[in-house]
């Protein structure tokens, strides 16, 4: 799992496989999923199998480890968390320890599809993020993004986990439109989770910080 140095902000922990303009990102927006969490699911028009030059970043490896055993192709993840990459569940890709921001030129437009799971809504300034993931998209790129949404469902759990927002449809568009993406499709899902995460919210308001992320996910 060592592997190659590509400069000093990219690292690949995996050996890799050796025009920006007409990005895609497709919306779909959701209050919850199996882990308990909620938010807005922007998605790519969907992966198709055999599809390649995936990248998964700043995620542990699950959805990915799920796309490469449903789709059958290898997907590549990107993160500074470099414990979380070593303990990444993928295996058909590499795994690079980059910053993104950087925009190392081995990466320009080196992706068919990107994808942020849980990511956005960590990102202070998340329009000159976006920026930095055209970058690495090829033209005609998909960009697939799930985010928390409902922002008056924030709570001690989502601070207590890093999270700077949560998202509406409309301010996810407009971040996205001003990253230079166009915006095909948005949904939300999972509405019938509101009433328990506003319970949670309650609930957490009386929870000790060091029980609050344990607790909200239960």
């Amino acid at each position: 799992r060592a592997g190659i140095a590509d400069g000093p902000d990219a690292r690949c922990l995996r050996r890799a496989d050796q025009g920006r303009g007409g990005k895609k990102a497709v919306c779909a927006a959701r209050q919850s999923r199996v882990a308990g969490s909620d938010g807005i699911i922007v998605s790519g028009g969907g992966i198709k199998r055999g599809q390649k030059e995936l990248v998964l970043i700043g995620e542990g490896g699950i959805v990915g480890d799920q796309i490469e055993k449903y789709y059958g192709h290898k997907t590549s993840g990107c993160d500074l968390n470099l414990k979380a990459l070593q303990m990444n569940l993928s295996h058909r890709g590499p795994l690079y320890f980059y910053n993104i921001h950087q925009r190392y030129q081995k990466f320009e437009g080196a992706f068919s599809t990107i994808v942020l799971f849980d990511v956005l809504e960590h990102i202070d300034d998340p329009v000159a993020f976006l920026e930095s993931i055209g970058f690495h998209l090829k033209p005609g790129g998909c960009l697939m993004i799930n985010v928390p949404a409902i922002p008056w469902l924030y709570s001690k759990y989502d601070k207590l986990a890093g999270h700077v927002q949560r998202y509406t449809p409309s301010s996810l568009k407009r971040q996205l439109n001003a990253a230079g993406f166009e915006v095909e499709k948005i949904k939300p899902w999972g509405m019938s989770m509101i009433p328990l995460l506003l319970i949670r919210k309650c609930i957490l308001y009386f929870c000790p910080d060091r029980q609050t992320i344990k607790v909200g996910i239960q």
